[in-house]
């Protein structure tokens, strides 16, 4: 099938100038580093994470995989066409070895009917790997292939999802960050979070998104859905007179504008 090429992909792929998805970016940078560092102990620059010390890897098959394409962009988009060609090639063999010819169709159904496989098609994240390789752990547990399904599921168990929080305060201020709450959001990134970035999806953090579009101590680095800022030195005596200027039409449903002005007067005196 067309759709199955890895080609196709590539031809879909490539005219796009950023990989969709912010984690997508979080994957190729972790592959970077086991391509350029070998097998990792720690993550020095995820210092407010289980990750920092004693870094154990839950999809560590695979970052290793893709490490080869972890060098740009373009690599990362030829990764997830790979992927994306591996995952409908199993679905149309499988199909076609449990229906026959009907299997290509029930393929075809898939692709155009699932607004979830594409949404899920375009993130460059290990998912992919793992339903696919799930796959075939089903189709050999159906045939009774223990041998090969376990070999299967050693590989899959590579790719599970867990958390930790070993430090509560700055979860909490991040918590409190996303959800709209925080009051001061470039204080708590530099003196809470050890940070000059923040990035969030906008259609998970509505509040947080208000917050930051009217402080002029942040500026926009990436703009659209996943939205990037960066906060600027020596903003704050700039930060009270616009803040002033924006309380003439303060964010609706916000209670805390009122109450964020008069915080920071309070605290830039």
């Amino acid at each position: 099938m067309v759709s199955a090429s890895p080609a196709f992909f590539w031809v879909a792929y490539s005219p796009l100038e950023l990989l969709y998805d912010g984690d997508s970016y979080f994957h190729l940078a972790a592959a970077r580093a086991y391509a350029q560092h070998g097998m990792l102990h720690s993550l020095p620059w995820a210092r407010f994470s289980v990750m920092h010390a004693g870094f154990g890897d839950k999809e560590l098959l695979f970052h290793l995989a893709l490490a080869p394409f972890s060098g740009s962009t373009e690599g990362g988009k030829l990764a997830l066409a790979l992927l994306d060609a591996t995952l409908l090639t199993s679905v149309v063999v499988l199909a076609g070895r449990a229906l026959g010819w009907r299997g290509a169709l029930w393929t075809m159904l898939l692709i155009l009917a699932s607004g979830t496989l594409a949404l899920r098609a375009v993130r460059l994240r290990p998912e992919l790997l793992a339903v696919t390789l799930l796959l075939w752990f089903t189709f050999q547990c159906a045939r009774e292939r223990y041998l090969a399904a376990a070999a299967i599921a050693a590989l899959y168990a590579l790719d599970p999802v867990f958390m930790f929080v070993p430090h509560p305060q700055q979860y909490a201020v991040q918590q409190a960050l996303f959800d709209g709450s925080l009051l001061d959001v470039p204080l708590a990134l530099q003196e809470s979070l050890d940070s000059d970035f923040l990035a969030f999806a906008r259609s998970t953090a509505p509040q947080l998104a208000r917050r930051v579009q009217q402080d002029p101590r942040l500026t926009s680095v990436l703009p659209g859905h996943t939205r990037l800022y960066r906060v600027l030195p020596n903003h704050n005596a700039d930060f009270v007179l616009d803040w002033a200027v924006a309380l003439d039409d303060p964010p609706r449903n916000d209670p805390g504008t009122r109450e964020h002005a008069f915080y920071l007067l309070r605290r830039l005196r």
